[in-house]
């Protein structure tokens, strides 16, 4: 029994530990950022041009676009 207790001890103890570590690192988030800047802008301006996508389409990878954006504005405490 003390030993299941000990153990279950060590368990929360982990994961007590990875809660508290699972942010992004600031490097990853910037260059997600630098990337982002350059991409999207380009992206977003091939979509509106390109001939044979229909709007339905256009909309959906603009979306993505948008959850790129917010997904990292979140990271940057934005």
């Amino acid at each position: 029994m003390r030993t299941k207790a000990g153990l279950l001890g060590v368990f929360l103890l982990g994961l007590l530990a990875l809660s508290c570590s699972c942010s992004v690192p600031e490097a990853y988030v910037a260059a997600d950022r630098a990337t982002y800047d350059v991409v999207a802008p380009r992206f977003l301006n091939y979509l509106q041009a390109d001939p044979t996508l229909d709007q339905v389409e256009k909309d959906r990878e603009a979306r993505t676009i948008a959850a790129w954006d917010l997904r990292i504005r979140k990271a940057e405490g934005r």
